[in-house]
């Protein structure tokens, strides 16, 4: 029996991204495969309980379990990570609140489960507390396993936990003991590094991808890194540790399509479709906004570089106090500053802000 227990931790600011996580585990588990689905909620609202209960309600069945064990916050920690609240330290505690089970796989809930988790949950922990993948960000250019005096470093937001052995050894107590006397660059992650040091089993960047590494840093450097590909291997877990597609006032990244494409399953979009298309839409804005600036800086960066009215311009926008002149595939358009041209170029910009800034810019 292919038998999978899994805890996801949230609180009111990540109902849905849990929500969507679990949705996405539940496509594409194998048809052979359990899953047993906890939900440790903490100081969850009466309207997110009843949404989490609905969600429950809708989808469990002979290969799926799905419970939600309510908590209130007790723990009395700084919760000012731009992107962790304080309910992880609940992580300290999965042991003895799963106690009837001796491994269980925690999963953050700003996730995508791609694939089955069978062959994750099945790896041999052995006398290790954890198994988990090593996280490059903290490693590599922080070398923030040195500050906490730990060899690796890895990712708390995927791990397979030898419960049995966790309540063996007391260990919350002594995560506890820990935190409350140090500080923690990564809310609960680094109690964990130093408490779990050399009893962590390290395992593929598959089961745990932060994949806005990939847009961020160089792919060889990555691949070299982890030994691995992901554009050639199947991603298991999709980890959206860094810049959140729910969060407000976020340029849109490629991989949130993978959030959004799950998303459409959920009641939230039967609900409600128009938020997913205003969100996207807001995005795409926010996107082009930032990108047009971006170019417009190496723009005027490589004018000064170059040989001013002598350099070739393929394609783009200049301007000075009478004129602007319109590049096309190295074609120029000069046109007139006034307000009937500036108003008839601003007409064909698709939209109102990058239109209205363009007006703002030419009609003084």
């Amino acid at each position: 029996m292919n038998e999978v227990v899994i805890a996801y931790i949230t609180d009111d600011n990540y109902v849905m991204p849990t929500i969507v996580s679990i949705t996405s585990a539940i496509m594409n588990k194998n048809e052979s495969s359990i899953y047993k689905i906890f939900v440790i909620g903490v100081s969850i609202n009466n309207e997110n309980k009843k949404i989490i209960e609905e969600f429950i309600s809708k989808n469990i069945n002979d290969k799926i379990y799905l419970n939600i064990l309510h908590f209130n916050q007790h723990y009395n920690f700084d919760d000012s990570h731009p992107y962790v609240t304080s309910a992880a330290i609940f992580k300290f505690d999965i042991a003895n609140i799963l106690s009837d089970y001796d491994k269980v796989l925690y999963i953050d809930c700003d996730t995508i489960i791609l694939k089955d988790l069978t062959e994750l949950f099945k790896i041999d922990l052995n006398d290790n507390y954890a198994a988990g993948v090593i996280d490059y960000f903290p490693m590599e250019i922080l070398k923030h396993n040195k500050n906490i005096g730990v060899e690796n470093y890895f990712n708390s937001g995927v791990m397979l936990l030898n419960t049995k052995l966790l309540r063996e050894n007391k260990v919350k107590e002594i995560l506890l003991d820990y935190k409350n006397k140090n500080y923690d660059l990564f809310m609960e992650q680094d109690t964990l590094n130093y408490i779990f040091n050399n009893k962590v089993r390290f395992i593929s960047v598959k089961y745990n991808c932060i994949i806005n590494l990939w847009e961020d840093y160089n792919h060889e450097v990555l691949y070299n890194f982890y030994d691995y590909d992901i554009f050639k291997e199947e991603i298991v877990v999709m980890h959206l540790a860094g810049p959140k597609p729910f969060s407000k006032d976020m340029p849109y990244i490629n991989y949130f399509y993978d959030f959004y494409y799950y998303y459409q399953y959920t009641d939230y979009f039967k609900n409600n479709p128009l938020w997913l298309i205003n969100r996207i839409s807001e995005q795409k804005v926010k996107y082009l906004e930032n990108n047009i600036n971006e170019r417009l800086n190496i723009l005027k960066t490589e004018v000064n570089k170059k040989y001013y009215e002598n350099w070739i311009k393929f394609f783009g926008i200049y301007n000075n106090k009478e004129y602007i002149f319109i590049y096309i595939f190295f074609i120029k358009f000069t046109i007139k500053i006034n307000e009937k041209n500036i108003n008839k170029i601003a007409w064909w910009i698709p939209f109102k802000k990058i239109r209205n800034k363009f007006r703002g810019k030419f009609l003084i």
